[in-house]
């Protein structure tokens, strides 16, 4: 693999957040702690950041409920950073519900973007009603094309679900139940080139 192309890509201050867990209520809790509140204060540390980072990346569970209000809540808390602000639906999300929502500018719903020289490449992971992830076929089809058109560029991949165990109860519980499917389209990615 050659990896001089890289050297077209600049360095970046991505900030990634993931489980969010609004409600279409800010007084609703989840195990017992307000999820705006926790949210709110997570944006003040982002707002404080200097320099201001280049994007947000939020990868999924941004509603705990999936009802619009929740959405515009974020939405309403994210427009005032005036960060660009990508996402991806987690387990929790409706995807339908958030597609309309999250869409105003400096929030963007594209999947595959550039930055900088980077590409990135979001994957939705998530199988309705259930809390483990999975990648369809038309899913794997899509990131193998996207590949293919930027891989002259260091390119990240982002999914909701943990591709691989973490030896943790909770969280193994809510994998990528066809990881492997992942990885070995990884090595035939990595073989070609």
């Amino acid at each position: 693999m050659n990896f001089d192309r890289y050297d077209l890509a600049f360095p970046l201050h991505v900030v990634q957040i993931t489980d969010i867990h609004l409600f279409e209520h800010s007084n609703q809790r989840l195990l017992g702690l307000s999820t705006i509140e926790s949210f709110q204060a997570v944006l003040e540390q982002v707002s404080a950041l200097d320099p201001k980072p280049d994007l947000l990346l939020l990868t999924g569970d941004l509603s705990q409920d999936g009802k619009p209000e929740s959405y515009k809540i974020l939405q309403n808390l994210l427009l005032p950073l005036g960060i660009p602000t990508y996402w991806l639906p987690g387990n929790h999300d409706c995807f339908a519900t958030m597609e309309p929502i999250l869409k105003v500018p400096p929030i963007f719903p594209q999947k595959a973007f550039q930055v900088g020289g980077w590409s990135f490449l979001l994957l939705n992971s998530q199988v309705p009603n259930c809390v483990h992830g999975q990648l369809s076929p038309p899913s794997l089809e899509w990131l193998d094309q996207q590949l293919q058109a930027v891989k002259e560029s260091p390119t990240i991949v982002g999914l909701h679900h943990p591709p691989f165990i973490v030896e943790s109860d909770w969280l193994d519980s809510s994998t990528l139940q066809n990881s492997q499917d992942l990885f070995m389209f990884w090595i035939g990615i990595l073989t070609s080139n």
